[in-house]
């Protein structure tokens, strides 16, 4: 499911290294790259970031189309060939925060 933009202000894309900064995840071992977005794992395009949760089978629904995925170090290694993992300790709070980076509710008080 895509942000829905009449709801949210997009505040850029972020390089992977800033998210990393952010969220506290290990150092990356690949060149850095630019994120537009945050997506659901199993609809994470070649620029977005996603996260994954549970256990070996969860990770078979992220997309090999992913950019990067947000997962624990235990998990890291099922991920598909050519997603960039970025372990944390908690990947949905870590895709929390990323998300907070990226969008920030509309102040509606101006009556638009």
């Amino acid at each position: 499911m895509k942000i829905d933009l009449r709801f949210f202000d997009y505040l850029g894309q972020k390089k992977l290294s800033e998210l990393v900064e952010l969220t506290g995840a290990e150092p990356l071992s690949v060149e850095d790259a630019e994120v537009v977005s945050v997506a659901a794992s199993d609809a994470a395009g070649p620029s977005d970031v996603c996260f994954i949760e549970g256990n070996d089978k969860a990770v078979s629904s992220v997309s090999k189309q992913a950019l990067a995925c947000f997962v624990s170090a235990e998990m890291a290694h099922s991920l598909p060939s050519g997603v960039v993992p970025v372990i944390v300790k908690q990947p949905r709070w870590a895709f929390v925060q990323a998300s907070r980076s990226f969008y920030k509710p509309r102040d509606w008080s101006d009556g638009e």
